[in-house]
């Protein structure tokens, strides 16, 4: 009888830990959406909430939050990682960015007056009955209402108008109010004649106006703009909608999963119409932010307002520490290259009377290892300039304050050159870092084939190390095109890469790099003799997130489909299984390629 009471028990225990693991293991998994809440939290939560729970049907085992925040406490949620995604404005995303790494999966599709934009911008006005100011100039000697010194649409974009015509609002007007959250106080701030003049994001007005909350008529737009590609009367530039971003704690599957379903919603859907928006779309280049940040001196860039020694080394001295490295490296390299030269040429001395096949064979290597000694020579010269600058006004700002003979604008103009000339090796560090970077699109008239050797030389290790054969057919004499020269490169090398990626495991490896005048344009081809694709994978290659390849994202072609149809062009591709594929690119040639990017 004890034996029986035991077994059972023992039964009884094992199937409350069984019915435990399974309720544990049921329990959805809490997702926190921080939202910047420009209109208040309870308009917040009511906008983005059917958004969650949209993602909550796509996404199963996940219980989506919205969590509303001012800009201070998203910026600590963030530092704290109690959020797991965000959607903030731009300026506070860059800024983010730079200090805890979050990255954009999507970008705001906006939804005015029946047309969808993608980028939005800001007005500064004053009442209607105020004669006295007509201009962003009549503003000196005034008081001017914003959001925050670190709101983007309440308060920097303006901050950048007055920056352009030479007015410092710390300095020339006579007070600046910061309501804070939501931009409707700024309104109610100028309308009651607390502020002369203040700046929100345009769509602020629009919608005080339609609630009837605020007469149009009391309202005049300063610095007045019209553009196509916005529908109201703004006072400022245009700048990317409010990016999707992820932390980096947040595991790159469940990004992946939440970035695909953002683009799924189209403006019918409940949550797109909760939200007041057209859905979303990939992320968008920020670069425009970044210009305003630097042109300001702030966010990021805040050590060109402030300087000081502290500051610019804490700034730039991962920047020195990859100079110096790479300058040691270059040193070695140039010391080796011209060992082995010299070795060479007593070697070539002794083997005057092998045949000519041989001496051929010795001087191509000869000459293929002088130019690497000459381009290794050359980028240690080119480094060596700015650090030596660096180093000497460094050590004339350490003298000055060991000396207690320190005039402050000495030292900051001192500190500000060797600011700049950290910048400038910086910037010959980067150039090999060019392609992943969303640079402004620059166009300009350049041949085709020297971009494309330019993007086979920086693949160059990737095909000697994958025992790939390049074969180049660039036809001569090709019509010049209106190209980004950079962008271009990104696409031919995505494309080579790939190629790479497909022969893997193949036995014959052979990439083709073609290029010809077609009769729609200039044509480049690049083939492989790789795995091949199926028709089904074929026909969405170019579909965002969309790989075959575990660990990618799914957005290398997506991209360069994009890049290329921007510069009216296009790009196809052929593929059969076990034998290949074909990418082909056709461009228009001369004044035809020229478009906005």
């Amino acid at each position: 009888m004890v034996r029986t009471i035991l077994h059972d028990s023992l039964c009884l225990l094992v199937l409350l830990f069984w019915l435990a693991s399974k309720s544990a293991s049921a329990m959805p998994q809490t997702v926190h959406i921080g939202v910047l809440a420009i209109e208040g939290n309870d308009i917040a939560l009511r906008q983005w909430t059917d958004t969650a729970r949209y993602l909550d049907r796509q996404i199963p085992r996940h219980h989506f939050t919205i969590i509303p925040y001012s800009l201070k406490a998203l910026d600590q949620a963030v530092a704290n990682n109690k959020i797991d995604f965000l959607l903030t404005n731009p300026g506070n995303y860059v800024e983010l960015e730079s200090r805890y790494g979050v990255s954009r999966l999507a970008t705001l599709k906006s939804l005015k007056r029946g047309k969808v934009y993608k980028k939005f911008a800001a007005v500064i006005f004053t009442r209607s009955e105020r004669n006295d100011i007509n201009s962003l100039a009549d503003l000196k000697g005034k008081v001017f209402a914003g959001v925050s010194q670190y709101g983007f649409g309440g308060f920097q974009m303006a901050w950048r108008e007055f920056h352009q015509q030479g007015i410092d609002p710390f300095q020339d007007f006579a007070d600046i109010r910061f309501t804070g959250l939501p931009q409707d106080k700024i309104v109610y701030e100028v309308l009651q004649g607390k502020a002369d003049a203040g700046s929100v994001r345009s769509e602020v007005i629009e919608r005080l106006v339609a609630d009837g909350t605020v007469s149009q008529q009391d309202i005049r737009i300063l610095n007045p703009r019209i553009s196509a590609d916005y529908p109201f009367v703004v006072s400022t530039a245009l700048y990317p909608e409010w990016p999707f971003a992820k932390l980096k704690h947040t595991t790159d599957s469940l990004a992946e999963q939440v970035a695909m379903n953002l683009l799924k919603i189209t403006p019918d859907t409940e949550a797109a119409r909760a939200a007041r928006i057209a859905g979303w779309t990939i992320p968008l280049d920020y670069n425009q932010v970044h210009d305003l940040f630097k042109e300001l001196g702030i966010g990021p860039y805040a050590v060109f307002r402030q300087a000081s020694l502290k500051r610019v080394l804490m700034t730039y001295f991962p920047h020195i520490l990859t100079t110096v490295f790479i300058i040691m490296a270059l040193a070695v390299m140039t010391i080796y290259v011209a060992r082995v030269n010299r070795k060479l040429s007593d070697s070539r001395n002794k083997l005057i009377g092998e045949i000519e096949q041989r001496k051929r064979i010795e001087l191509a290597h000869v000459s293929r290892l002088s130019t690497i000694g000459e381009m290794a020579s050359g980028m240690a010269h080119e480094l060596n300039q700015p650090l030596t600058a660096i180093i000497n006004y460094i050590k004339g700002c350490v003298h000055r304050l060991q000396d207690n003979s320190v005039d402050k604008s000495t030292l900051i103009d001192a500190l500000q050159n060797a600011a700049m000339e950290a910048e400038r090796a910086g910037a010959i560090i980067h150039h090999l870092r060019k392609m992943v970077r969303n640079d402004e699109p620059l166009r300009e008239t350049a041949s085709i084939n020297e971009i494309i050797h330019a993007a086979i030389r920086l693949m160059q290790v990737q095909l000697r190390s994958n025992n790939i054969q390049l074969v180049e057919c660039l036809q001569p004499e090709l019509q010049y095109c209106e190209v980004d020269q950079v962008q271009l490169e990104q696409v031919l090398i995505n494309l080579m890469v790939n190629a790479v990626e497909a022969m893997q495991d193949c036995p014959v490896k052979i990439l083709n790099v073609q290029s010809r005048q077609g009769e729609n344009g200039v044509e480049i081809t690049i083939r492989d003799t790789g795995c091949g694709m199926s028709a089904e994978v074929c026909e969405r290659v170019f579909d965002p997130f969309f790989t075959t390849r575990q660990g990618g994202m799914g957005l290398g072609l997506s991209i360069s489909s994009t890049i290329v149809e921007a510069h009216h062009g296009n790009l196809k591709v052929e593929s059969v299984v076990n034998t290949g594929t074909v990418f082909s690119i056709v461009l228009p040639e001369g004044s035809d390629a020229k478009s906005s990017m």
